[in-house]
């Protein structure tokens, strides 16, 4: 019986502490600017360039600086594919090695 209330608590703590993290992030890494959320990183392709899942369906600005959750400069937003209610977003890294990982969380100045 007290499983199921268990689950419940413990899937809200998990998106407080998911809302808390982003609200630090942009508190934390913005300098007066406001961070947006992007989406997660899936992969890169053969010339280099990282593909993002994108977390809403309105995507942001071409031009757009995309950072990491550490704050980092990880590329510029430089398209926008596939279809209008997912879309994925193409971002061209500034140096050839850029570390993400999978899933990654991202996010655009």
């Amino acid at each position: 019986m007290v499983l199921p209330y268990l689950r419940v608590i413990l899937t809200n703590v998990r998106t407080v502490l998911k809302w808390y993290r982003f609200i630090l992030y942009q508190k934390l890494l913005s300098n007066g600017e406001r961070l947006k959320r992007l989406g997660y990183f899936l992969h890169t392709t053969s010339s280099g360039r990282l593909i993002v899942k994108l977390s809403s369906p309105k995507p942001p600005r071409l031009g757009s600086k995309v950072v990491n959750s550490r704050g980092e400069v990880i590329g510029v937003l430089v398209d926008i594919v596939g279809p209008v209610r997912s879309p994925y977003a193409v971002v061209k890294p500034v140096k050839p090695e850029v570390s993400v990982s999978s899933y990654e969380e991202l996010f655009v100045r």
